[in-house]
């Protein structure tokens, strides 16, 4: 068959995988996410590309553009679009945003900065298909320091343990089903940088099995960059999540007592936590594939 017939009679299928890839004000790595999605081993992605407000917005759509038009032939990716927020309001407002507007059964994410390793989305949504009862796979991590060796590779451990044994941002990337995303009504805008650890506590209150899988997420870490200061904030995630937990769910910790939750979170007395989507800025999409 013809390349460009076999293109075509691609580009009809409905993809089954929506990956949202969020930046803002970064071009160094951008490059290298996005041919790590396009090199993956399923075919069948639709992939959003989410600038969160940059200030140099246009030098970041001129960028996208130029690297999804070069992409070689044969790309895993289906279809692709750029959404340009208005203002910048961060990571979670960012995800909820292209993943109101995508088609995808099954929803990933991917840092500006990060890599997949060429299988991750396969071995994930094969280990979801093998197993209805799983509401979500993820992939441990290896952390890289730039374009270097491999610094960390987290240590087995189940999610739980991962996310409560004090550690900051190492619980995996995860593959969901659209359903998750929608009864916990997705990601917590006010609760970062802790709304990966608040979604999988979710997760996990709601009563979803996971599944774990290999090293197949590569996290990039920058001296001075956000993920390195994470690492020196004062609460831990177990902290914040009892404390969330105790004023939204109190049944989940039931036994457990918190010790000013509301001060813990930096909130007034008898104050609530502000709702999960409270940022509503304007964007517009541009249809690149």
């Amino acid at each position: 068959m013809p390349f460009g017939n076999e293109k075509k009679d691609e580009k009809m299928k409905k993809p089954e995988v929506s990956i949202v890839l969020t930046t803002y004000d970064k071009l160094r790595y951008l490059e290298d996410a996005i041919l790590s999605v396009h090199y993956q081993t399923y075919k069948g992605i639709e992939l959003f590309l989410v600038d969160d407000g940059s200030p140099n917005w246009k030098e970041i759509k001129d960028e996208v553009i130029r690297i999804i038009s070069g992409l070689p032939p044969m790309s895993a990716i289906l279809s692709c679009k750029l959404l340009l927020m208005e203002q910048q309001c961060g990571v979670p407002t960012a995800r909820n945003l292209a993943i109101d507007v995508s088609s995808g059964p099954c929803i990933s994410y991917l840092d500006g900065d990060d890599l997949y390793d060429p299988q991750f989305v396969e071995v994930l949504k094969k280990a979801l298909d093998d197993d209805p009862e799983a509401g979500l796979s993820y992939a441990r991590v290896k952390s890289v320091r730039g374009r270097g060796r491999i610094i960390e590779r987290v240590l087995d451990r189940s999610i739980e343990g991962k996310l409560w044994n004090g550690n900051h941002g190492y619980w995996g990337v995860w593959l969901f089903r659209r359903e998750i995303y929608d009864a916990i009504g997705g990601f917590h805008e006010w609760l970062t940088p802790w709304e990966d650890a608040e979604f999988i506590d979710s997760v996990m209150v709601h009563g979803y099995r996971t599944i774990e899988c290999d090293h197949l997420y590569v996290y990039r870490r920058e001296k001075g960059d956000t993920k390195e200061r994470i690492s020196i904030c004062k609460l831990t995630p177990k902290e914040i999540l009892w404390a969330r937990r105790a004023l939204c769910n109190p049944a989940s910790i039931a036994g457990n007592k918190v010790k000013d939750p509301r001060k813990i979170l930096g909130l007034d007395k008898d104050a609530s936590i502000p709702p999960r989507r409270y940022h509503h800025p304007d964007f517009r999409i541009i249809d690149l594939i």
